[in-house]
């Protein structure tokens, strides 16, 4: 797995925010997972939605979006210019899918490493734990599945963006100079 710095920026800036949070108007950590596992329930949620939405759009219209050009300003033809074509949306979405697992863990492995919580209140410690273990298993099951999908949807149109494009065009040089080489051996 690649982290990037801002994805550990991200983390950071989060654990500053919950200082304050925790010293002023008493949060606990307990409660900020709650925010925690909404955030990567909105992400999972835009996944199925935006792949759900996606498939029955492509089947109820029977055909694919065809791409115009590979400009920045107008890749498809008959759409708007949207968020989409100009950021990487499904990047922002992954990082805040990663930076709320990492968050999820981190509590796990606070709360099982948490002696004091252990001795002063195990009932509750046992269920932050089974929950998280619980959450975290959830995830698994569903993320492995559903993460290409929407890896792969939003690289194609209408929600191509620049990287997408240069992804694509490097793809067909390699796909090209491999069959080049695959015919010269053939020869």
């Amino acid at each position: 797995i690649q982290v990037k710095p801002v994805t550990w920026i991200a983390v950071l800036i989060l654990f500053l925010l919950k200082v304050p949070l925790h010293r002023f108007a008493h949060v606990t950590h307990t409660d900020l997972n709650f925010v925690v596992y909404g955030l990567a329930l909105v992400c999972v949620l835009l996944f199925i939605y935006l792949l759900y939405v996606m498939n029955k759009r492509s089947i109820a219209s029977g055909r694919a979006v065809q791409c115009e050009d590979t400009t920045t300003q107008s890749t498809i033809r008959g759409h708007k210019s949207t968020v989409h074509n100009k950021i990487s949306t499904e990047t922002v979405t992954l990082r805040v899918l990663q930076v709320a697992l990492f968050l999820i863990s981190y509590t796990l492995a606070r709360e099982v490493a948490n002696a004091s919580a252990w001795k002063q209140n195990p009932t509750k410690t046992v269920v932050v734990v089974l929950t998280n273990v619980a959450g975290l298993m959830l995830f698994a099951l569903v993320l492995p599945r559903l993460v290409p999908m929407f890896a792969a949807l939003m690289a194609l149109p209408p929600f191509v963006d620049p990287a997408n494009v240069k992804i694509m065009l490097k793809t067909m040089l390699f796909t090209m100079e491999v069959s080049m080489q695959n015919d010269l051996m053939m020869t």
